[in-house]
C-alpha cells in the first residue's frame, strides 16, 4: 500500500517538476520571441529612420544644385548674353558678328538647359521634345512618348525627371559613341516609366561612380522610384526609370 502511495507521489512530483519545466520552456521562448520581435522592430525603425535621412540630404543636395542652376542661367542671361549683344551692335566686322551671333546661341542654349524657361507650365513630353531638337543633328533620334489619362505630372516630379533626362542624354552624347537614340515615356495612373536606350559602346562598370550618376540616383530617391542601367548585345545601353503611383 505504501510502495503505491510512494509510486503516485512520485509520478506526481514528476508530473509537477514536468509541467514546471514545460511551463519555464514556453515562457522562455515567448520571451525570446517578444525580444527578437523587438529588435526587428527597432532595427526596421532605424532602416526607416536611415532611409528618410538619405532622403532628406538628397532633397538638400538637389535644392541647392537647382538655386545654383537658377542664379548661373540668371547669370548667363542678364549678364554674359547682354554684354556679347552690346558688343555685336557696336561690331562691324561680319565674320566677329558671326562669332558672336555663334556664342550668344551656345550661351542661350547653356541658360536654357540650366533653368528651362517655363518648366512648370510646359508639359515634360515638349520639354524631351525640344532639348531633343539639337540632338537630332549628330544621332537618328526615336520617340515615343505618352500620356494616358487626364492625370497632371506633379511640377517636383516633372522637375527630378527632366534633369534626369538631361543626364542620360548628356552621358550619351560624351560617352557613348552611338548613332541612334531611343526615348520612350509613358505616364498614366498607375506608373511611370522613362527609358533611354543608345546603340554605343555601352556602359563601363567603373563609370558608375561619376558625379552625374550620383545625381540620378540622389533624384531617384527623391522621385521614390529605382533605375536600372542596362548592357544591351551586341552594344548600346538601356538606362530605365520607374516610378509606381501608390497614391
Amino acid at each position: 500500500m505504501e510502495s503505491k502511495q510512494d509510486i503516485l507521489a512520485i509520478l506526481l512530483l514528476l508530473g509537477l517538476v514536468t509541467f514546471f519545466v514545460i511551463f519555464l520552456l514556453s515562457l522562455f521562448f515567448i520571451l525570446v520571441r517578444v525580444y527578437l520581435k523587438r529588435i526587428k522592430t527597432e532595427v526596421e525603425q532605424r532602416h526607416v529612420l536611415e532611409i528618410n535621412h538619405q532622403k532628406e540630404l538628397a532633397v538638400v543636395t538637389i535644392e541647392i544644385q537647382e538655386r545654383e542652376r537658377t542664379r548661373m542661367a540668371g547669370e548667363l542671361h542678364d549678364n554674359l548674353i547682354a554684354q556679347l549683344y552690346r558688343i555685336k551692335l557696336s561690331n562691324e566686322a561680319p565674320n566677329i558678328n558671326a562669332m558672336l551671333k555663334e556664342s550668344i546661341q551656345k550661351a542661350r542654349a547653356l541658360s536654357h538647359n540650366l533653368s528651362p524657361p517655363m518648366l512648370e507650365q510646359v508639359p515634360i513630353e515638349t520639354l524631351m521634345l525640344d532639348y531633343l531638337e539639337p540632338f537630332k543633328k549628330k544621332y537618328q533620334i526615336h520617340t515615343n512618348l505618352n500620356r494616358i489619362g487626364n492625370k497632371i505630372i506633379h511640377k517636383n516630379i516633372k522637375l527630378q525627371l527632366f534633369r534626369i533626362f538631361q543626364e542620360v542624354l548628356t552621358n550619351i552624347d560624351k560617352h557613348a559613341n552611338a548613332s541612334e537614340i531611343e526615348v520612350y515615356y509613358r505616364f498614366d495612373s498607375r506608373y511611370l516609366c522613362l527609358m533611354i536606350k543608345d546603340n554605343g559602346v555601352g556602359f563601363k562598370t567603373n563609370d558608375r561612380t561619376g558625379l552625374g550618376l550620383k545625381n540620378i540616383a540622389l533624384r531617384t530617391q527623391i522621385l521614390d522610384s529605382t533605375y536600372k542601367i542596362k548592357q544591351n548585345h551586341p552594344k548600346g545601353t538601356t538606362f530605365t526609370i520607374l516610378r509606381y503611383d501608390n497614391k
